[in-house]
């Protein structure tokens, strides 16, 4: 069984701050949880500061580098050239 974490999600997307809410709180644990959230959000709004956008509302480009060893690499483009495919699409598959 899986507990159930609130969710902070951003509201009012024209907003240069966004408001934050939250959804179920289940068990005492929690609750004491989100009303830290709750008191640090109000806290960071009260002083100026940006509400940070929650990952699962964030927009993403789908794109991220990674540096890795060149023997890597190398190994990496050879194994994409053996199955015909360009090294993005074999690394796409690899994860």
């Amino acid at each position: 069984m899986h507990t159930r974490l609130p969710r902070i999600s951003s509201v009012n997307p024209g907003r240069t701050a966004p408001a934050t809410r939250f959804t179920k709180c289940p068990g005492k644990a929690i609750k004491g949880i989100c009303q830290v959230v709750k008191d640090a959000v109000a806290d960071m709004q009260a002083n100026g500061e940006a509400v940070p956008i929650a990952i699962a509302e964030r927009k993403f480009s789908g794109e991220f580098k990674l540096c890795i060893p060149l023997a890597k690499h190398r190994e990496l483009v050879i194994h994409a050239a053996e199955q015909g495919v360009s090294l993005n699409r074999y690394i796409n598959a690899l994860i």
